[in-house]
């Protein structure tokens, strides 16, 4: 965590008004991925919420449409060295 739920600098994302339960507060994350992933293992995966273009073409604070972050994470998990 980068920052504490409701700081005053985290907006809240647009999705949030659609949302049917009390949510808690933003705050920003900041992701570290510990594994070389190559595109062959995550160049089929396709973003709805960037026009389904590739995953790996996001920008900085795109968006991942649920599933695809879900099989994203997946193929990460499965790529970092456990000890």
């Amino acid at each position: 965590m980068e920052t504490l739920p409701g700081d005053k600098g985290v907006p809240p994302p647009s999705w949030v008004k659609h949302l049917t339960w009390e949510a808690s507060p933003p705050f920003r994350i900041k992701w570290f991925n510990l594994a070389e992933t190559r595109f062959r293992y995550v160049g089929h995966l396709k973003n709805s919420y960037n026009e389904d273009a590739p995953v790996l073409f996001g920008r900085d604070g795109q968006e991942i449409e649920p599933e695809c972050g879900f099989n994203l994470c997946g193929i990460l998990d499965e790529t970092i060295p456990h000890t």
